[in-house]
C-alpha cells in the first residue's frame, strides 16, 4: 500500500502538474498505517500537503512526528467542546481537543508557522451555541482558522440543517466572534481566504 500511494498516486499527480494534496472526505487518513511516510514523500516531491482528521487516532507521541513530515495544514473535525464522556465519537471526542493543544504548544515552543491548525465544524440546527463555543475555544487555544461547513445529509438524512435565515444569523454571529477572538472564520456561504482575496470572494458571493 505504501508503494502504491507513493509511486502510483503521488508520482502520477506530480507528472500531471498537481501542486497540492489534501487527504480528506468521508474517511480517516490516519487509518492508513503508512500515512506519515506518504506525507513525507509528497512533501519531498515539492507538493503542499494537507489532511483532515477527527483526531481520535493521534497519540501524543505522534504529534512531533506529524510536524516533522512538513505537512502544511491539519484540519480537525470538531462539532463541540462540551463532550459527554459516555457519548464520545468521531467529531465529539476529548482526544482531538488535547491533540490540537499539543500541536499548538509545540509550534509555539519551536517558533513554527506550520502546520496551520484549522477547526472544522458543521452547521447543525439547534446547535448554535456549540458552534459559538468552538469558535471561542479555537481562538483562545491559538488555532488559525475555523471552517464552518454545511451538513451533507447523504449518509444521515435525519440530521437537520438551519434554515437560510437561521444560517445567516449564525454566520453573522460567528464572524463577530471571530473578530473578538482573533481567529479567521471561513465558510463557502460567506468568506474564505484572507486580505483582498477574501474581500473579493465575499463581494462575488
Amino acid at each position: 500500500k505504501n508503494y502504491i500511494i507513493k509511486k502510483i498516486y503521488v508520482d502520477k499527480l506530480q507528472t500531471e502538474g498537481v501542486e497540492q494534496v489534501s487527504l480528506t472526505g468521508w474517511g480517516e487518513p490516519l487509518v492508513h498505517p503508512h500515512l506519515l511516510v506518504c506525507l513525507i514523500y509528497a512533501k519531498q516531491k515539492g507538493m503542499i500537503v494537507k489532511f483532515t482528521t477527527n483526531g481520535v487516532l493521534i497519540k501524543k507521541e505522534m504529534v512531533q512526528h506529524i510536524i516533522d513530515t512538513g505537512v502544511y495544514e491539519i484540519t480537525f473535525s470538531i462539532d463541540s467542546i462540551n463532550i459527554d464522556p459516555k457519548n464520545e465519537w468521531g467529531h465529539l471526542n476529548k482526544v482531538a481537543l488535547k491533540r490540537v493543544d499539543d500541536f499548538i504548544t509545540l509550534k509555539k515552543k519551536n517558533n513554527l508557522q506550520k502546520p496551520k491548525i484549522i477547526i472544522q465544524t458543521m452547521l447543525q440546527k439547534n446547535r448554535e451555541q456549540d458552534i459559538y463555543d468552538v469558535i471561542m475555544w479555537a481562538g483562545k487555544t491559538g488555532c488559525d482558522i475555523v471552517n464552518l461547513g454545511r451538513l451533507n445529509l447523504s449518509f444521515d438524512p435525519k440530521l437537520d440543517r438551519p434554515s437560510e435565515k437561521e444560517e445567516q444569523i449564525l454566520l453573522n454571529k460567528a464572524e463577530e466572534l471571530g473578530k473578538q477572538h482573533n481567529i479567521q472564520i471561513d465558510c463557502i456561504q460567506g468568506g474564505m481566504f484572507s486580505g483582498l482575496s477574501r474581500l473579493a470572494y465575499k463581494m462575488i458571493k
